[in-house]
Parts: structure tokens; sequence; C-alpha cells
């Protein structure tokens, strides 16, 4: 998939989107010499619609005010430069060094609606914003190619999770419809995974089952030899 191409879907846009602008975070921190993690994560109340992100940075108090307010500003310009605007923050100024400070204070005009309370704390560390923006855009334009390449793949690793999920969520449904006396190996690794460390400490099972864990954590789903007879009640918790 070339830089060009159209996303295939709004999700995949959304989860894309998210990415580069933690990715954007991430490059700039790079550029300082701060070590740094970008995140994107599906929020498990709307799976499969609601994605966040964070950049978890450490050693933050070693960073200066400018250096705060360079990778506050930074996300944001991932996006832009990305290609994946929130309408939120739409600007009549095209995103291009001759136009720089009129985008830049087009931005300012809409700050509170465009940046997140985190971004718009790490900005306002530094005086001169203006001064932070350029010195953001200019990392950042720099970073492009590989920020489009990470957050593309993050975005796959999204897809594939959103699909794994529906899996084990039908599975689940197919198991409240008609409730076996065990959970067949066919179901999601994961749910009998959440389903063993959901045990009580001092259900018999949960030590008997522990082995098992380690397997299921990376897909794969060991014979279990009926060890996971479930009650009426534990049927019912397994309803999405």
């Amino acid at each position: 998939m070339n830089d060009e191409t159209q996303m295939p879907d709004e999700q995949f846009t959304e989860d894309f989107r998210v990415a580069c602008h933690e990715h954007g975070h991430f490059f700039a921190c790079l550029s300082f010499g701060i070590s740094a993690s970008p995140v994107v994560f599906i929020e498990a109340e709307r799976y499969e619609t609601n994605v966040a992100g964070a950049c978890r940075l450490d050693f933050l108090a070693d960073a200066t005010p400018f250096q705060k307010s360079v990778i506050g500003y930074a996300g944001f310009l991932a996006e832009h430069l990305c290609g994946v605007v929130p309408r939120r923050a739409s600007n009549p100024f095209p995103l291009r060094e001759t136009t720089l400070r009129e985008f830049w204070s087009a931005t300012e005009t809409g700050f509170e609606a465009i940046f997140g309370l985190s971004d718009q704390r790490f900005i306002a560390s530094y005086g001169n914003r203006w001064l932070a923006f350029k010195g953001a855009y200019f990392r950042i334009i720099k970073k492009r190619a590989k920020i489009k390449r990470l957050a593309r793949h993050t975005a796959n690793e999204k897809l594939a999770e959103r699909i794994e999920f529906e899996k084990a969520k039908k599975a689940v449904e197919e198991l409240a419809k008609n409730p076996p006396k065990t959970i067949p190996a066919a179901a999601s690794a994961r749910i009998l995974a959440d389903f063993i460390e959901g045990l009580h400490p001092n259900d018999p099972r949960r030590e008997r089952l522990a082995p098992a864990l380690a397997s299921l954590r990376r897909g794969v789903v060991p014979e279990l030899n009926g060890e996971l007879t479930l009650t009426t009640e534990e049927m019912e918790a397994l309803k999405p």
C-alpha cells in the first residue's frame, strides 16, 4: 500500500489517525533523546469502535519547557502531515512552510477544541508557542514516511484484534444460546484465559488450570480434558 492509498474504511482510518498522533509524540521525544513508548488501544467498553492512544514518556521531569511544548504539538502535526485530520481540527490554510505561521494562528484560535488536555498542558509549558510549533513541524515532517508506515502497521494490528474480538463474541453468544457442559476447544483462547483468571481464588479449578494460561495467552487452546464445567451463573457471566 503506497502513501497515497485510500484507507479501506472509517474505522481503519480512525485507528490510523490515532496511531499517527501517538507516533508524532514519539518521534518528537526521540529528537530530544527522551525515551517514550507510543500505545494505541481499543477500549473494552466500546470494543468495536472506540480507540484511544497514549505516548508514555520516561524521565519527563528532565524535559525543558520548550521540549514539552514541541512534544505537545507533534501529535496534532503528525495527523495533518499524514493526511488524517478530524473535522474539529480543519484549518483554512495549507500546512506547508510558506503558510506555517497562518496555519498556527488558526490553530491557536480553536486551541481548546482541537487539543486534548494533556497536549494542552504540554504546549502551554513554553511561552513562545509559535517557536515550539515551528520546531515540532520541522521535526515531524522529516519523519512523516516512518510515521505513516508505523501507523499503518498499528492500524492493521487493531483490525486483527477487532476480527478476533468478533470471533470471540460470536463464540460467547453461541455458548449463551446453547450452554454445553464444557467449553469446546473451538472457543476463543482469550475467553478461556479470562474465564480461568476470573475464577475465585479458592476455586480448585483455578490451580488445576493455571498451567494452561500461558498457552491460552499465546492464542493456543490446549487439551483441557473437560475441566471447564460451567454452572448456570458462570454461563450468564460469559454473556456479552
